[in-house]
């Protein structure tokens, strides 16, 4: 613990609220960016209609909200180069490769794949959000959120299943060898349209 009023880097807020989903870097990112009501703004303009920040963290009520589609349209936005600068985005990466929960998205991963990714969970939310690079060059986003009984650990395994389906679709498919990122459809009806947004993991 430190005292109140210590100050700290930026980056350093950044990666624990990344790496292992400390919710007080989280609040200290939050408001740091203008606080709630700025951060629904933009939300907004990005043309996230689910994703929405109610309270501060950690949500153990499953207020703050969004939707596998929205994490992965906006993860694949970022990828591309259309909201951050190519030099944030790269440090962006770095980060999520050392994101500490590796017991969902990256066990469904194989041998020589490489994963940026973010994870959370509330007693009735298990989550995880990612980028997956192949040895190929083909890339590709993918998220995740299952709604469970308190604390279900058969929400891990669906998450771990999920991924090793879409990483043996992309890796064996040889078809499309473009290393552009696959990106959801905007125009495409979201599956889980409002998911409460997990918040620690």
């Amino acid at each position: 613990r430190q005292k109140a009023g210590t100050q700290y880097k930026a980056s350093d807020v950044v990666t624990r609220m990344i790496t292992s989903s400390d919710n007080t870097s989280a609040n200290m990112a939050i408001d740091r960016l203008g606080g709630i009501e700025v951060l629904n703004r933009r939300f907004q303009e990005w043309g996230l209609t689910t994703t929405v920040l109610r309270n501060p963290l950690p949500d153990v009520k499953g207020t703050n909200t969004s939707s596998p589609k929205e994490l992965a349209v906006l993860l694949a936005r970022v990828m591309r180069g259309e909201l951050l600068s190519a030099a944030s985005r790269d440090r962006m990466i770095e980060i999520m490769q050392q994101t500490e929960n590796d017991n969902l998205l990256t066990k469904g991963i194989g041998e020589g794949a490489k994963i940026a990714h973010k994870t959370g969970h509330i007693g009735s939310m298990l989550a995880d959000v990612g980028m997956v690079s192949l040895p190929s060059g083909k890339r590709y986003v993918i998220a995740v959120m299952v709604q469970r009984p308190r604390r279900d650990i058969r929400a891990q395994k669906i998450i771990q299943q999920i991924s090793n389906t879409t990483y043996e679709y992309f890796n064996q498919n040889p078809q499309n060898p473009s290393t552009n990122t696959q990106i959801p459809d905007p125009n495409q009806p979201s599956i889980q349209p409002q998911t409460p947004l997990p918040t620690t993991s």
